[in-house]
């Protein structure tokens, strides 16, 4: 272990749990209530990210893989020419957030139809941002550290609005299973 947890990451956690317990109620229902089995295995997927979400966040585990990555790096002594790298690291990370978003917003809008459907691709979508999320904190770029822990702290706006928008797509896709 890394050291404690901040106070911050174990609300984190907690809201982590929130969504878990959402979207495994809404896996049960979706398998009780005889849904398109698509439905419940992603719901089931996503309920299986936010427990490794939660795990990471209480070990530390991002925080232990930056610090590994740095000592690594110190000890091939490329510390100084990280920037060579970690531009295209994010590049490509960036690409492909753009073509998961893109591509949801495809089926969303041209192939999907039906309220649950939808509601099950958005908490998909939400989770596989989170992903990335996680990918970007995890290449340390000053320019996206700016951004993700500067003054707006957009790291935890969007961490808390992902999870909420998850827990909305479970509540949304209740209401429409009920």
């Amino acid at each position: 272990m890394h050291g404690v947890p901040s106070t911050l990451s174990l609300v984190a956690v907690g809201l982590y749990i929130f969504v878990v317990s959402g979207a495994l109620l809404v896996c049960s229902r979706a398998f009780q209530q005889r849904q398109a089995p698509w439905q419940s295995k992603a719901w089931m997927i996503i309920a299986l990210m936010f427990v490794v979400f939660g795990v990471m966040r209480v070990l530390g585990v991002e925080d232990m893989l930056q610090a590994d990555l740095r000592s690594a790096l110190y000890v091939e002594q490329r510390y100084e020419t990280r920037r060579a790298f970690q531009g295209p690291l994010f590049g490509v990370i960036f690409i492909l957030a753009a073509a998961i978003a893109a591509r949801l917003f495809y089926y969303i809008v041209k192939g999907v139809k039906g309220r649950r459907n939808v509601a099950t691709l958005v908490a998909a979508g939400c989770t596989g941002a989170m992903i990335i999320l996680a990918a970007l904190r995890l290449v340390s770029l000053h320019s996206v550290d700016a951004l993700l822990y500067g003054p707006l702290k957009i790291n935890w706006i969007m961490d808390i609005g992902l999870s909420l928008a998850v827990i909305a797509c479970a509540v949304q896709y209740r209401m429409v299973v009920r």
